[in-house]
């Protein structure tokens, strides 16, 4: 304890994510409302991913916060929570689910395609982790992949709907779950309509990517 500390009486300041535009202290909710338009303003013919970077603690998720304050019902947003999972394993599966569920009121075709696409790269995943070899399992298993894709993009394409999908708390995860983490956005890169706001401290995710790839191509893995 400090007997020099003075107390105001009325308790201590919480360190809570910003809830309303007006409790926006730090005068971000400009730039927070740009980037919402810029988003209703991209055409994009792929998948367009938004990083928003800045130490622990600096208000990465209030500032994530204020763009989906400001998208409005025009907007299907998605809240991806994935430092909650069990396994990095689960991370591709859990993610495709969730946007199953969240497109399948707009388009049930959308989520079964989606669905049955989520399953065809874990098996894919799955057996080449067992060293075996993907041709004789499967009849070119990367142009069933491009098939399957060029059936979700033009469902997408067809409703004509914006996809903001939230990803915070990056800062959390160990080296093997930002490695899935980038993976699966990779793996969305050509769906139309679909954009991805993710919050990180770079050069914690740059650290982490240091075990596993070399520092130019961890380099080069992140900025795609």
């Amino acid at each position: 304890s400090n007997s020099n500390m003075a107390f105001s009486g009325r308790g201590f300041v919480e360190d809570l994510p910003v809830e309303c535009l007006d409790d926006d202290l730090f005068g971000r909710k400009e730039m927070a409302r740009q980037i919402a338009t810029s988003i209703y303003a991209t055409n994009n013919k792929k998948s367009f991913a938004i990083g928003v970077i800045g130490e622990y603690g600096s208000g990465k998720t209030s500032f994530l916060n204020m763009i989906n304050m400001h998208l409005n019902e025009d907007v299907e947003k998605v809240s991806f929570d994935i430092w909650k999972l069990n396994s990095p394993e689960s991370i591709s599966s859990s993610f495709f689910d969730l946007l199953a569920t969240k497109l399948a009121d707009i388009d049930p075709d959308i989520a079964t395609r989606i669905y049955s696409y989520s399953r065809l790269l874990s098996n894919i995943d799955n057996r080449a982790k067992l060293w075996i070899n993907r041709i004789s399992l499967f009849n070119n298993p990367d142009a069933q992949i491009g098939r399957e894709v060029e059936k979700i993009d033009a469902l997408l394409k067809n409703i004509d709907k914006k996809i903001v999908i939230t990803i915070d708390d990056v800062d959390r995860l160990n080296s093997e779950e930002v490695y899935e983490l980038l993976k699966l956005i990779r793996s969305t890169a050509n769906f139309t309509h679909i954009f991805f706001l993710v919050a990180y401290d770079r050069s914690y995710i740059e650290n982490l990517l240091i075990n596993t790839k070399n520092k130019q191509e961890q380099r080069l893995y992140l900025d795609k």
